[in-house]
């Protein structure tokens, strides 16, 4: 289906109870305001500003007290609160994959609904699977048949071909061009204006620099630059 027909879609985690159908009528808590944090308030300001119940930072203190508008209701302290008074639904937006990661695991283990956000201005192609707590961006295209993980970040004007399988986590920067029927594993990062070759694999937690062309596997860890895409180091695990 192709979100150019919808506002921002909110699909609840179907693992903790939800139905797996899009709605845009309950109150969305955000976590994280650092520039992430700001992009998707942006996202759903334009879209659908009703929904937003506010934002949560663990820096809170140090904080402007709202974002674009939308208030800083503290640090992590409320959730509790704010989980009596029936905010359920949460998305996390922080940058930095593993941050991300691990911020999911604590608020969905608190009993939070993992929710991801899609701009209207994207475009999802026919049998697209986006998974829980992903977002996508304006100008975000992604073909038929692809899967998107979990927790996934596609900005704006990136490109996912036909076939093409994200893992948990994995976040493509604006401008990142991924061809038909590779696979990303988790965790994988692509920096600006970066290009994958088709049937590519890159393995779990690989960095890809910024307008590197990508064109044979990249090993687990590895960091790749320049065109053609060559690996300069092998991260430590």
């Amino acid at each position: 289906m192709s979100s150019t027909t919808l506002r921002v879609r909110v699909k609840e985690d179907v693992s903790r109870g939800g139905v797996g159908v899009e709605s845009d009528r309950s109150a969305l808590l955000l976590y994280g305001a650092g520039g992430h944090g700001v992009a998707v308030v942006n996202v759903l300001l334009d879209d659908l500003p009703a929904l937003l119940a506010g934002v949560i930072d663990e820096h809170a203190p140090q904080l402007p007290s709202h974002v674009l508008g939308v208030p800083l209701l503290g640090g992590y302290e409320v959730l509790p609160d704010l989980l009596r008074q029936g905010v359920q639904r949460v998305h996390v937006a922080i940058g930095d994959n593993h941050e991300r990661q691990e911020r999911v695991a604590q608020l969905t283990a608190m009993g939070f609904v993992l929710t991801s956000v899609i701009s209207s201005r994207s475009y999802i192609g026919y049998a697209t699977n986006v998974g829980d707590g992903s977002f996508v961006h304006a100008f975000a295209q992604v073909g038929a048949e692809c899967q998107i993980g979990r927790g996934c970040i596609i900005q704006g004007h990136t490109t996912v071909a036909h076939g093409s399988v994200l893992g948990d986590y994995v976040q493509m920067a604006s401008g990142v061009n991924v061809a038909g029927n590779c696979q990303l594993d988790n965790g994988v990062f692509l920096g600006l204006g970066a290009a994958v070759l088709p049937r590519v694999r890159i393995g779990r937690n690989a960095v890809i620099g910024a307008n590197a062309v990508v064109r044979e596997d990249v090993p687990d860890n590895a960091v790749v630059v320049g065109n053609p895409g060559r690996v300069i180091k092998i991260k430590p695990h």
